[in-house]
């Protein structure tokens, strides 16, 4: 399964890329900081998940995020959340996200919310 990860923050993309790697047949194809890297990525590739950080998308008027729904309409969206605000959740929901996730949290969690979403699907 083929992953990008869309995170500012240097430091945490670069750990969850390496954990992320260590899952079996999981593999992070692309790995950035902006949403203009990402839409300059080769799109002959496919792309099953899509990691997003929520302040690239709150920066972006969620914009980008319905976007990369509408063009890519069979990749999964989760985003990357490091505070609890319910309000802001119901937006990205309605804009496409499909799970939001806690940034600090353990590769379990990840394991368990692909299987979730790829795996244990009917």
């Amino acid at each position: 399964m083929d992953i990008a990860i869309i995170e500012k923050n240097n430091v945490y993309r670069e750990s969850l890329k390496v954990a992320l790697n260590q899952i079996h047949e999981l593999n992070v194809i692309i790995d950035t900081d902006n949403c203009l890297c990402f839409n300059s990525y080769d799109k002959n590739k496919s792309v099953d998940l899509i990691l997003l950080d929520c302040k690239i998308v709150s920066e972006n008027n969620f914009n980008f995020l319905t976007k990369l729904k509408e063009q890519i309409e069979a990749v999964k969206i989760v985003i990357l959340a490091d505070y609890p605000q319910k309000i802001i959740y119901h937006s990205f929901y309605e804009m496409g996200a499909d799970k939001i996730i806690f940034k600090h949290t353990t590769k379990k969690n990840y394991e368990n919310l692909i299987k979730e979403l790829f795996i244990n699907q009917t």
